[in-house]
């Protein structure tokens, strides 16, 4: 009890937040209300649900943040230029009032995460399958409900993405660029989306160029395959995919001898489609050793289906948009799928890629469709002219 008073005005802040979103129609009243309870979620988690020690990260990251906040800097034992110290201190500048508990920056995070979802619900794209998808995912209500830094990469990810979009570039990598500091793999997965989001285009502004710039980017890939840059990547990531491996084995799941190495391009092809598809449904029923586990197998399943039927649904709307999107994607669970060996962390990983492609990949459509439709309204005012014009 002593716990829920120490942490009542973050959550009466959070609260305050939603009422003034509904009160300003930004949201309405029954999306208002779901925010409202869920942001309850931070006292039903640690200890209650799973232990504290379950995911013991958050332990740093609100000693961190009380020091800051208390100025108490001679105590911070993270290594300067971490990314617990560098996400730590973005999240001690949020503003709600005490870091008291454990519990204290899971609020921080739903804050954050309230003011992320009236910001997106507000471009006008949220609607149906991925309106529910977005509140409900019980990934996303337990990430932005504890005392990580997901929420912090869930929102620069998705906001850097939109401006994209938006075409409002300098702000998109203003939005990427701290991803460098905190989660510096995310930050190269943007960098791919504007790749592949600049070649996308590039086929649309020069289409016949299409073939010649076809060949110049088989080529290219030929190159990079053939280059002992590739290699030195491939070192890379075996190289964490080693870590993550051996931390597994530390937590008392798997064994040394079933690991393979990456030796070779063919391998990590073979290993990305294999990987891919299964970090989606890691961990299956048929794994899961604990009762959070068993949730998330369930859920995985349940999401697979909401993409299935999302990714259908822009397909038969724009195919070369979703088609783009998918690569996207595939890439990055391939790259997580292959480097990520805790189911745990695995699902935390996940989470902000799978929310990122469906926003993402919906908001794209979403303004498609608005150009599509300002350009059918143009040629019927056009040609109405013209007959007009005839007429007299």
């Amino acid at each position: 009890m002593t716990n829920f008073y120490f942490d009542l005005p973050n959550y009466i802040a959070c609260l305050l937040l939603v009422a003034i979103a509904s009160h300003m129609r930004l949201i309405p009243l029954w999306i208002a209300i779901v925010l409202g309870l869920q942001s309850m979620l931070p006292y039903l988690l640690n200890d209650v649900l799973f232990p504290v020690s379950y995911m013991p990260d958050q332990i740093r990251y609100f000693n961190m943040v009380s020091s800051i906040r208390s100025f108490s800097f001679n105590e911070i034992v993270e290594v300067p230029g971490g990314t617990v110290y560098i996400a730590s201190w973005m999240l001690s500048f949020i503003p709600l009032p005490y870091v008291e508990t454990v519990n204290s920056l899971g609020f921080f995070n739903r804050f954050i995460f309230i003011i992320l979802f009236i910001w997106i619900y507000n471009k006008k794209f949220l609607q149906g399958l991925p309106l529910y998808f977005i509140l409900f995912m019980p990934s996303t209500l337990l990430y932005t409900s504890i005392s990580l830094r997901d929420t912090l990469i869930l929102c620069f990810m998705v906001v850097s993405i939109i401006s994209f979009i938006e075409k409002r570039y300098i702000t998109s990598l203003t939005f990427s660029i701290p991803l460098f500091f905190i989660k510096y793999q995310c930050f190269y997965f943007i960098i791919i989306f504007f790749l592949l989001s600049i070649f996308s285009n590039l086929k649309l502004l020069h289409y016949k160029y299409r073939y010649s710039l076809y060949a110049v980017l088989l080529i290219l890939t030929l190159l990079f395959v053939s280059s002992p840059q590739l290699n030195l990547l491939i070192e890379r990531i075996d190289f964490y995919r080693w870590a993550f491996f051996i931390e597994n084995i530390e937590a008392g799941y798997g064994d040394r001898d079933d690991y393979i190495a990456l030796n070779t391009t063919w391998d990590f092809i073979v290993l990305s489609l294999i990987e891919a598809p299964y970090y989606l449904i890691k961990p299956s029923i048929f794994e899961a050793q604990n009762l959070l586990q068993y949730i998330q197998s369930i859920e995985n399943m349940v999401v697979l289906v909401c993409l299935i039927l999302m990714t259908s649904r822009c397909l038969s709307i724009n195919m070369r948009i979703t088609i783009k999107w998918m690569i996207y994607f595939f890439i990055t669970m391939a790259i997580n799928g292959i480097v990520v060996s805790n189911f745990g962390t695995a699902a935390r990983y996940r989470f902000p890629l799978i929310l990122l492609y469906v926003i993402g990949l919906y908001y794209e459509i979403y303004q498609f469709s608005i150009y599509q439709y300002k350009y059918r309204i143009t040629n019927l005012v056009n040609s109405k002219n013209l007959e007009s014009k005839y007429e007299k």
